[in-house]
């Protein structure tokens, strides 16, 4: 099939989601009561997208199958779990032995829910806020020692290494937990009702998320693991890739979210859903990682790519000012969302606006996208081959 159609996603109403830039961005009437958390745009069995055909909607996959990715719209305004993707082998493995075990897919204890990996790039549309990896080892061992509460884990560290400090509090009772969380919690809360802790401080977070995983008195040991990881501030157009393994939390901001279509998640904490230590420990990468920031590369006047080392997707940025017209022609499937602006695509004369703000592409279609405000700004996305 050749041609152009607008796309219909899924909107996910995730706790931790906001209530404006979804429904801003898709000309929604908002709830305030309900969170807009992501926006889906694929194939992904969870929720495929519709496409738009003359006088009828049907689902994409009745005309692809599956692509390998999803693009997604996401608003972060709480922070998500503490989380790590698995390796195309280990979700392999792990999806035979839970459908073996006769787990449903839909069972909230489910780890698995399809078998794939799930490599991720987010790109910011707002100022966003993510913690990546663990620190090198004189800042981790800098953090233990100058923060009281977590002395009693400097030597764990220092005699065994990071992966033995991580299972080591991934698998402390609960009373140990609370003789460190609790007296920083007295500490930090306080301080951050006042206004006093800076917004791009890993006590900011922690303090966040003291209040909200108190748990009547035994907070989350999930906490604990901000002070380990990397604090990242991602402007405005800034990516950040997620490999398989990664130890990662995505804290506050609005960004467009591409990656291998699954939806496996392993968590470590700070989350109602289902946490898994024992396989969490299996998952995760124990090394020292210092995040890099992935930057648009120019590859035309008009078109950047975000280059990532996987071959499921490849995310590119379109600008376009007032009347700026680009001609392209898809390699293969490609879905284009649109964040600001408005732009005119032809053939069929279709408007991107709020409200229709997505569609799909077809492969071997010759296609042009026409600037019809100021600026407009857009992604699209494509196994293998940017545009």
């Amino acid at each position: 099939m050749q041609g152009i159609f607008p796309l219909i996603g899924k909107i996910m109403h995730y706790e931790w989601g906001g209530f404006s830039f979804i429904p801003s961005l898709l000309n929604l009437t908002a709830d305030s009561k309900t969170p807009y958390a992501e926006y889906w745009l694929g194939t992904h069995p969870s929720a495929p997208s519709l496409v738009q055909i003359p006088q009828q909607q049907r689902e994409l996959t009745a005309f692809v199958s599956q692509l390998p990715f999803l693009l997604k719209a996401i608003d972060v305004r709480e922070m998500l779990s503490i989380q790590v993707h698995p390796d195309k082998k280990q979700a392999q493995e792990g999806f035979a032995r839970e459908n073996q075990a006769g787990i449903p897919i839909s069972a909230p204890h489910r780890n698995y829910k399809d078998d794939n990996h799930k490599p991720e790039l987010i790109v910011a549309l707002s100022d966003f806020y993510a913690l990546q990896g663990f620190k090198s080892p004189d800042l981790l061992e800098k953090t233990l020692n100058e923060i009281p509460e977590l002395k009693p884990l400097y030597p764990v560290f220092s005699q065994q290494g990071y992966k033995g400090l991580y299972r080591h509090v991934m698998e402390m009772a609960q009373q140990d937990v609370n003789s460190m969380l609790v007296p920083l919690a007295e500490k930090l809360l306080p301080l951050a009702e006042q206004g006093k802790i800076p917004a791009d401080s890993q006590e900011y977070y922690a303090a966040m998320a003291l209040k909200k995983y108190w748990n009547s008195g035994n907070p989350d040991k999930g906490i604990l693991s901000v002070f380990f990881m990397n604090l990242v501030h991602l402007k405005p157009g800034e990516g950040l890739f997620q490999p398989a393994g990664m130890i990662h939390a995505y804290l506050k901001g609005y960004g467009v979210e591409v990656m291998a279509s699954s939806d496996n998640v392993l968590r470590g904490g700070l989350t109602p859903k289902h946490i898994d230590i024992p396989e969490l420990l299996k998952t995760l990468n124990y090394y020292p990682v210092s995040p890099q920031v992935i930057y648009p590369q120019p590859q035309s006047q008009y078109v950047s790519v975000y280059h990532v080392p996987v071959s499921d997707f490849s995310l590119s940025k379109i600008r376009l000012h007032y009347k700026e017209t680009l001609q392209l022609t898809s390699k293969s499937t490609q879905i284009l969302m649109r964040v600001s602006g408005i732009i005119r695509c032809e053939p069929g004369n279709i408007l991107l606006q709020p409200g229709n703000t997505a569609m799909v592409i077809f492969p071997d279609t010759v296609y042009s996208l026409t600037g019809e405000s100021e600026l407009t700004e857009m992604f699209t996305v494509t196994a293998n081959f940017p545009p």
